[in-house]
């Protein structure tokens, strides 16, 4: 027997307006606040990253014109001039990880030192690398130093800090020469009293060492000439010839290098 049949009378009108549409709306009020929550999630990590990326952006350095950093000399002379003939300075991962680490670490260090030193972080220091001459295009060169951290103790004593960290890829042997002639050349560049090379390893141990005065010295001139034949190719338009080593693992102009396309 039909509901008709037994005399019940429905109007499809109340039913369309009844509580049995209410399930069906609470599925869609939790679809709809479950697709705010994912939109507001997107939205949240987008926040994040751009904040990171903003943290790495801002321990970039701009390059200055007719200057060439220690950290340059030391490098693949063809890598530095290619950065400076581009205009710009290309990074990476680590580098960007790697600078705002040192800004943390550098933080840390001087909130311990300050009782005892004067503490400077990134002081710059500046000579020319062509004193001596009269051509124009070569008196405006420059040599730049910025150590992480210069410490000048009570006793007058300046001290050089230089901070690294080693990525799994490299071992000390690969990085050290380098690292002893960056801080060597801060040392006599700034009439250092020593220099302190501060490694912090992957396996969270620190490697350190101590540069003297009297290593300093040839350090020293090895960085000056180096810049001063980088400048000499940046003035005569003429890439260096590459030198094979760690910095081709990353070097950015790794392929054109290689072609010779340059």
């Amino acid at each position: 027997m039909s509901l008709h049949e037994a005399g019940v009378n429905i109007d499809m009108r109340s039913i369309e307006h009844s509580s049995v549409e209410v399930p069906e709306l609470h599925v869609k009020e939790e679809e709809a606040q479950t697709e705010n929550l994912h939109s507001l999630l997107i939205s949240k990590l987008c926040d994040g990253v751009r904040e990171v990326l903003n943290l790495f952006a801002s321990t970039h350095k701009i390059r200055e014109p007719y200057t060439i950093r220690v950290t340059e000399a030391i490098s693949c002379l063809r890598k530095s001039y290619l950065n400076y003939i581009y205009g710009v300075h290309i990074d990476n991962l680590y580098m960007c990880i790697g600078r705002y680490m040192h800004n943390v670490v550098l933080q840390i260090l001087q909130a311990h030192l300050k009782d005892i030193a004067e503490v400077s972080i990134e002081p710059k220091t500046v000579i020319d690398l062509f004193p001596e001459s009269d051509d124009v295009r070569y008196r405006m060169w420059r040599l730049i130093a910025e150590p992480d951290m210069v410490i000048k103790l009570r006793d007058g004593h300046i001290h050089v800090i230089e901070l690294k960290f080693q990525i799994a890829k490299t071992s000390l042997e690969d990085v050290l020469p380098r690292y002893r002639q960056q801080v060597g050349t801060y040392v006599k560049m700034l009439n250092a009293h020593e220099g302190h090379i501060l490694i912090f390893r992957p396996d969270v141990s620190i490697y350190h060492e101590v540069i003297t005065r009297e290593q300093a010295e040839e350090m020293y001139r090895r960085t000056l000439e180096r810049a001063r034949k980088l400048a000499k190719h940046i003035i005569r338009k003429k890439p260096p010839e590459p030198e094979q080593g760690i910095d081709c693992r990353t070097c950015p102009y790794r392929e054109q290098c290689a072609q010779n396309i340059v």
